[in-house]
């Protein structure tokens, strides 16, 4: 058995050829420095070209052959059955498309993989249509082709996978999901965005602060529709626990620092923590916080309850000319007194520099003046 099974790998050893299309030349003294440049064969116009950054030259094959390689690629050449296969496809291909017979779809993905790998392996149809085999929520339409029914059963017959597919239909349930998942990662990055501006705990703890790793998975999440949302937070690696057993901010790690409004709407969807602080001091525990927090919402409601009690006013009349009539008089009356204390704070004396005269000149002064 053993023998039989040498002879059959000797045998395939000598079918499967592979072509060198590419290679990774590295240019320094070491690995962890210097520079990579790449070298890929066009199998279009059989040239070599260098691929240095942005720069994309043309290089002679002789000059390819003097770098020594770092990483190579190879592509597996297909066998003469196989080129055979594919040469009849394409030939029935063009045939059927002229007589527009009944067509079936295919992955686009998958045609790409038969057109240049010697063996594109089973139809993978499942690349646009969905769990429940109906077409995939926003489908493009670059990734999926209509071939003639008489191709893909020979392309079916000859690979497998699938699954067969004549016609493309919406499915629902999918889109549902979808328009659901839509919805929920605009309503969590509008409402992470709005609790960012509220500073509510400012003035009594330090802002939070989250793993970085953990809200870049988070970003990804709610800005691309392909992304899956992350699991529970994990801050531990952010703190480093001390000697007395207190923990404290690591220092040189990457964290994102947010509000604590903000941690409150990430924790209640995703759980985990633990709750961190942008401080090097000590950490305060859960129980610590939540005491804080909880002594300075109840002497804010004790502000709020005050300003919220009714201010006690002078009662008025409903009758503004009365009212205008006795403000008039009452101050008619202020001033007729003070006329009267004035009157009788005044006497009269006689005119001493005219003591011949025999008219009385009368002098008003003050009743003190002696």
């Amino acid at each position: 058995m053993l023998k039989s099974a040498l002879e059959q790998a000797e045998q395939e050893d000598k079918s499967t050829l592979y072509d060198l299309v590419a290679f990774v030349s590295h240019r320094g003294a070491g690995v962890e420095f210097g520079h990579y440049v790449a070298y890929c064969y066009n199998s279009v116009d059989g040239n070599w070209y260098e691929y240095d950054d942005a720069c994309v030259s043309k290089v002679d094959e002789a000059d390819v052959l003097s770098r020594e390689a770092y990483v190579l690629f190879y592509q597996k050449r297909s066998t003469d059955a196989s080129e055979n296969f594919k040469a009849r496809v394409l030939e029935l291909s063009a045939i059927m498309n002229e007589t527009n017979s009944e067509a079936f779809y295919i992955s686009a993905e998958w045609l790409y993989r038969f057109r240049t790998f010697s063996e594109p392996g089973p139809i993978t149809n499942s690349d646009f249509l969905c769990e429940h085999f109906g077409q995939a929520p926003l489908l493009q339409p670059n990734q999926v082709f209509p071939i003639p029914s008489k191709i893909w059963s020979l392309l079916f017959e000859q690979y497998g996978g699938g699954p067969p597919c004549d016609r493309l239909m919406p499915c629902n349930t999918c889109n549902n999901r979808v328009l659901d998942i839509i919805s929920r990662k605009t309503r969590e990055k509008k409402a992470f965005n709005l609790l960012g501006k509220r500073l509510r705990y400012v003035t009594v703890l330090p802002p939070n602060v989250i793993a970085y790793s953990w809200y870049e998975q988070w970003d990804c999440f709610v800005t691309h529709f392909d992304r899956a949302a992350p699991g529970p937070i994990r801050n531990d690696a952010l703190l480093q626990k001390q000697r007395d057993g207190s923990m404290r901010l690591r220092s040189g790690i990457n964290y994102k620092s947010i509000t604590r409004e903000q941690w409150t709407y990430l924790h209640s969807i995703y759980g985990g923590g633990p709750e961190v602080l942008l401080t090097y001091d000590k950490q305060p525990c859960a129980e610590e916080i939540h005491s804080i927090v909880q002594r300075f919402e109840e002497q804010l409601a004790a502000v709020e309850r005050k300003a919220k009690e009714p201010i006690v006013e002078l009662p008025s009349s409903d009758n503004e000319e009365e009212d205008s009539k006795l403000i008039k008089e009452e101050e008619d009356s202020r001033i007729e007194e003070q006329e009267t204390k004035s009157c009788s704070s005044m006497i009269l004396i006689p005119d001493l520099k005219h003591e011949k005269s025999s008219e009385d000149v009368t002098i008003a002064v003050n009743a003190n003046t002696e």
